[in-house]
């Protein structure tokens, strides 16, 4: 993946590398066929956490990795991230002060 693609290109992209057509993934995530085509469109917002880890799981793409790309954080991580900082708030001040991050979710390699 690479870091200026959209949410929707990514997975249009994973789509079409796994040969599925656009009617068959909709049949496979339980989701209408207009739908799909606009959020690979980046039209409509993505989906909700369940469908993004679904979506990622079909398609053989990190889900965490999925969630960021659409801006959100699955509920296990957001819990884990919200103890540290009730342990140790003097984190949260690092992260403001840090403005860019982006090597945290680069690509394994």
């Amino acid at each position: 993946m690479q870091e200026n693609k959209t949410f929707g290109s990514i997975v249009r992209e994973a789509r079409l590398q796994k040969k599925i057509g656009l009617r068959e993934f909709a049949i496979m995530m339980d989701l209408s066929p207009a739908y799909i085509s606009q959020m690979e469109a980046d039209i409509c917002k993505p989906p909700k956490e369940e469908n993004i880890k679904n979506i990622a799981e079909k398609l053989e793409i990190n889900a965490d990795k999925l969630l960021a790309i659409a801006g959100k954080i699955s509920d296990d991580v957001r819990e884990a991230i919200l103890q540290k900082f009730l342990e140790a708030p003097e984190v949260a001040g690092l992260f403001r002060k840090t403005k860019n991050i982006k090597y945290l979710v680069e690509e394994d390699e």
